[in-house]
């Protein structure tokens, strides 16, 4: 396995000035590695995808449960749930935290911030992992959000009703089409579509927001590690509707849909009868995010990037979190 190569996002940018005219997105990563898992047994197929996928493994994992034992015509038991619940709070909390220290680079946060985000993101990793809850981390962490990082006061981490940008937003509501288009089109993984729609998912879309809007990205982020935290600290009085949902899609199969970090992930499974991998179909958040005429071309399109462009649309790009490398380069549009 760890001979997969990541692959990477290729953004070329078109100027014509200081004006971005067109931008195109080329990818070589790979897609869907749960069909290399045909064959094998649906808890080494978890394991495996939990391995492969890093930072988003939790969520991966959990859908290959979900959907597993919505194929098989079963509902996992409440305290299964609940541990799933806590894996995959601490996976958000964990991610989410990264990135704010990265984003608050050049703020300069103080030591004290800096322990208290590091101690949070250990006590994320370790929930992910094994389901164990460090109370005082991340009680700290609240401390010191509470204290000056501001966030949308969503309810449940969800979305402020002061925020509402244009963002065309992946939810449950387009579950049953997604999925749909999954069985009928393996192609539809690399280019997903839905007619007269551009999605895109993320903390920042959850949020009614585009990760384009400037701090949009940084301001969801904050407002959910606030309802991981929560969750973590007390899984039994926290909201947790919409994180994962699953359902049977006919004879032994089955799919999830989980909200992780980077956004909605798909999962569509088929089982035999030993219930063993007989079909896996699997579509990322980056997928609609960095799609050739998605969110992101949009959000480039018309944007004047500044003297130094490469810098600039990285930055813009990023922003979109996308789950490999990313490079970035700019060509006039006079030679396109």
């Amino acid at each position: 396995m760890s001979a997969i190569r990541e692959g990477e996002i290729h953004v070329t940018a078109f100027l014509s000035g200081d004006t971005v005219r067109r931008v195109a997105i080329t990818s070589d990563r790979p897609v869907s590695l749960a069909s290399a898992m045909v064959g094998r047994p649906v808890p080494a197929v978890a394991d495996a995808m939990a391995a492969l996928h890093g930072l988003c493994g939790q969520s991966h994992a959990a859908a290959v449960h979900f959907a597993a034992a919505a194929a098989k015509g079963t509902a996992l038991p409440q305290p299964e749930i609940g541990r799933w619940m806590i894996r995959l709070a601490g996976e958000r909390l964990a991610e989410h935290l990264r990135h704010l220290i990265l984003d608050r680079a050049a703020d300069g946060p103080s030591a004290n911030e800096l322990a208290a985000f590091r101690a949070a993101i250990a006590a994320g990793q370790a929930a992910a992992r094994s389901g164990t809850v460090q109370r005082d981390a991340l009680s700290w962490l609240l401390v010191m959000m509470g204290a000056g990082l501001s966030s949308p006061q969503g309810v449940d981490g969800g979305p402020s009703p002061t925020m509402t940008g244009g963002a065309d937003v992946l939810s449950l509501a387009d579950d049953e089409a997604v999925i749909a288009a999954l069985a009928a089109d393996i192609g539809f993984i690399r280019a997903p579509q839905l007619p007269g729609r551009v999605p895109e998912t993320g903390p920042a879309a959850r949020h009614g927001m585009s990760p384009a809007e400037p701090d949009a990205a940084a301001a969801a982020r904050a407002a959910e590690i606030r309802a991981a935290a929560a969750l973590l600290l007390d899984p039994e009085s926290a909201p947790t509707g919409g994180w994962i949902t699953a359902g049977s899609v006919g004879v032994d199969a089955g799919y999830a849909a989980v909200e992780t970090p980077r956004g909605r992930l798909y999962y569509r499974l088929v089982l035999d009868g030993d219930g063993k991998l007989r079909d896996a179909r699997v579509l990322a958040p980056t997928e609609w995010n960095f799609h050739p005429s998605g969110p992101l071309v949009r959000a480039l399109t018309g944007f004047r990037p500044g003297t130094d462009a490469v810098a600039a649309i990285t930055r813009r790009a990023a922003a979109f979190d996308p789950c490999v490398a990313l490079r970035v380069s700019v060509e006039s549009a006079a030679d396109a």
